[in-house]
């Protein structure tokens, strides 16, 4: 544009008129773009409103405000700017803190709870219970603090882990006890004596752990989720189903045992809505939806290696299946299938009267509430197990005879104390803690499935119930 032409407003893309008043221009920036006073305001204005930072849009250099300084509102705005930046990472930290706060309260409180508070003490500041910053061994004794700390803040994740993750954890944790106890092994000569030590325990704890699990799962299992396809209104497996063990897994997921896995199964049970029916050819590929057919949605957790995959499977289970073979049969089976007609048309006349049977209910589905249930009762009993483990142990302390859980004066091979002077097993509060929870775990599985079996006997003989009341007078 020549430099004799007339400046141009960039923003309301007027020319400069003889009469505009001095002052009522402005250069922003080190570009050619100019534009009146009023309209880079208003321009501005708008960009502070909406967050937009003050630039030249076409060079890009910054835009400088020329106006009343004061200090104050300066500092203050400075101030606010940084605390804008720095406030997220203040929340993340304190909100992390507090996590880890709640986390180590409660590992302590379960440790407490579960073993005693001798037991957390020394746990918490060494076998003298003593915190000695002047000792040459400061450094390693607060090195050994964090670390107990940091096993006390990993109480929680690992109970909730053991509960919505049973099959996973059953092979890390045994893995991993194996490998601990190998290294105890080696270190210790005495680490399978008898009575246990707490790192003996907790060696053998995930080992007895996996072999009632799968002790359940192949004995127990196949007749709780029989007893559940009852209550659900579901129809029996068939056993060529049972023996392939095609259903299995998911009636094992949706009984709850399958932790996570089992959650997200219930889910898509609750969103998915069967009962529409879609229309023939409609999504389908073209291909006619063959009558009967329903699809079925369901999650596979399959082990490849170190890899654990999950895999949403879209399957379609067809009801009535179609003999192919029956077409051909038909012919042969005439003149059989006229005779039966001829006996069902004598015998009709005698069936008019009967009622027939009422059509059986749908299936019981579990609703979004009742899935919100189960899964803050999963949450909360496994949060809640040191106490139950405490109670039963207490139970077992005032039920099993004094001998067995006090130290008595002279040594017992299996209940007293060892020659080398370590108490029994029920002699110490973790131990009678332990096997409390082992029982406890034992009569709730034993209790569940009873309550199950007498539900699904209740429902096979339950009726309703006469109310005595007068009959009407015609």
């Amino acid at each position: 544009r020549p430099s004799d032409a007339p400046r141009r407003c960039f923003i309301c893309l007027t020319d400069e008129e003889p009469s505009d008043p001095p002052g009522s221009w402005v250069d922003p920036c080190p570009c050619t773009l100019e534009a009146h006073q009023d309209c880079m305001l208003s321009w501005v204005t708008d960009c502070e409103r909406s967050n937009k930072p003050l630039k030249c849009p076409v060079c890009k250099a910054d835009i400088e405000m020329d106006g009343p300084w004061d200090p104050i509102a300066s500092l203050h705005n400075a101030i606010q700017r940084k605390f804008t930046r720095a406030s997220p990472f203040i929340l993340l930290t304190g909100v992390s803190v507090g996590v880890q706060f709640s986390l180590q309260m409660y590992g302590a409180v379960a440790l407490w709870t579960f073993a005693g508070k001798e037991a957390l003490l020394q746990f918490a500041l060494g076998p003298d219970m003593l915190i000695d910053g002047r000792s040459p061994g400061a450094l390693r004794f607060a090195k050994e603090r964090i670390v107990n700390a940091l096993i006390l803040m990993n109480v929680a994740p690992t109970l909730l882990i053991s509960q919505l993750l049973p099959g996973l954890t059953n092979r890390y944790f045994m893995q991993s006890a194996s490998i601990y106890g190998i290294y105890s092994m080696i270190r210790n000569d005495n680490f399978l004596e008898w009575p246990p030590s707490p790192r003996m325990a907790m060696v053998a704890l995930p080992i007895i752990r996996k072999v009632y699990y799968s002790f359940w799962r192949d004995f127990v299992m196949p007749y709780e989720v029989k007893l559940n396809r009852q209550i659900s209104g579901l129809p029996p497996l068939d056993p060529q189903q049972v023996a392939d063990g095609v259903l299995n897994r998911q009636d094992v997921e949706r009984n709850g045992e399958g932790g996570f896995i089992g959650l997200l199964q219930n889910i898509l049970d609750v969103l998915d809505p069967d009962e529409e029916e879609p229309a023939a050819g409609a999504n389908n590929g073209g291909r006619e939806a063959r009558p009967g057919a329903q699809h079925e949605i369901r999650l596979e957790q399959r082990e490849e290696g170190d890899e654990i995959r999950v895999e949403l499977l879209i399957e379609e289970v067809i009801e009535d299946a179609v003999d192919l073979n029956g077409v051909a049969n038909d012919e042969q089976d005439g003149h059989a299938r006229w005779d039966q007609a001829q006996d069902d048309a004598a015998n009709e006349h005698a069936q008019e009267n009967q009622r027939e049977a009422p059509q059986a209910p749908p299936a019981r589905r579990m609703g979004l509430g009742g899935l919100l249930s189960n899964v803050s009762n999963s949450i909360v009993g496994a949060l809640l197990l040191p106490g139950i483990s405490f109670a039963m142990g207490e139970a077992l302390r005032l039920i099993l005879p004094r001998s067995w859980t006090t130290v008595p004066p002279r040594n017992h091979w299996l209940f007293g104390p060892s020659p080398s002077g370590r108490p029994g097993l029920l002699q110490q509060q973790w131990g009678r803690s332990l096997v409390g929870g082992c029982l406890y775990v034992v009569l709730n599985d034993a209790i569940r499935v009873y309550s199950k079996s007498r539900q699904v006997a209740a429902m096979q003989n339950r009726k309703v119930k006469n109310v005595d009341r007068p009959r009407r007078r015609k």
